[in-house]
This record gives C-alpha cells, sequence and structure tokens, in this order.
C-alpha cells in the first residue's frame, strides 16, 4: 500500500485529526482579514479553546467524526464561553449581534444552567 506524505494508512493520528479539524472550524469562523473566512466571529485562541474541548469532552449522543455537527458544537461552545447562548437562543447571528452589543443580564442566568448542562 503505498501513502502520500500526510496521509495515514490508520485514518490519521489523533494530532493529525485534531489539526484537520482546527483547519477546517477556522475555514468558518476565524476573524482574520488575511484569512477570510464564512462566518468570522471568533480568534484562533477561541477556536483552538473550543476545538480541544470539543475532542476532550465530545457529547456521548454524537461520536466525533470532524463534520459540520462538530463544528457547530464548536460553534456552541465559543458562545458558551462568552456567555451569548443558553436561553434557547440557538440563532446564531441574533446571538452574535446580541454579544456586540453587550450580554442582556436575562442571557447571564441561563449561561450558568447552560455550564451545567456542558459540564
Amino acid at each position: 500500500m503505498t501513502t502520500t506524505q500526510g496521509t495515514s494508512p490508520n485514518a490519521g493520528s489523533a494530532i493529525d485529526k485534531l489539526d484537520e479539524f482546527t483547519e477546517y472550524c477556522f475555514e468558518f469562523y476565524l476573524l482574520d482579514p488575511d484569512r477570510p473566512s464564512l462566518y468570522p466571529f471568533a480568534s484562533d485562541t477561541e477556536i483552538c479553546n473550543a476545538v480541544r474541548a470539543h475532542m476532550t469532552d465530545p457529547n456521548p449522543l454524537f461520536p466525533f467524526d470532524g463534520d459540520s455537527v462538530d463544528r457547530e458544537a464548536v460553534r456552541d461552545r465559543i458562545l458558551a464561553d462568552r456567555r451569548l447562548i443558553g436561553c434557547g437562543e440557538t440563532n446564531f447571528d441574533k446571538a452574535v449581534a446580541m454579544g456586540m452589543h453587550g450580554i442582556p443580564s436575562r442571557l447571564k442566568n441561563y449561561a450558568q444552567t447552560l455550564e451545567k448542562i456542558l459540564k
């Protein structure tokens, strides 16, 4: 069996999967004028932290596949860290817009509930 550089016959190491998935999330969420993304709103640090958190503590109902479900879970972790979702607010654009104008006090209470759920 012939492999090319960077390709593993064992479906890749955990580090390879981490790097690939992080890049996938960057393509969607990275806020960097030198690297355009589809929905730019997060720093590379926020994305990396959320990816690590997601890969070390995935949702048991959805095994990690590195797909859009996992990417959206990373997005939700970032928003939860920013305390922008939790009270049933699942609209990404609305949550980000709310965060840009300060976090309403009602969201702070729901953020605490979300933290309990995520733990």
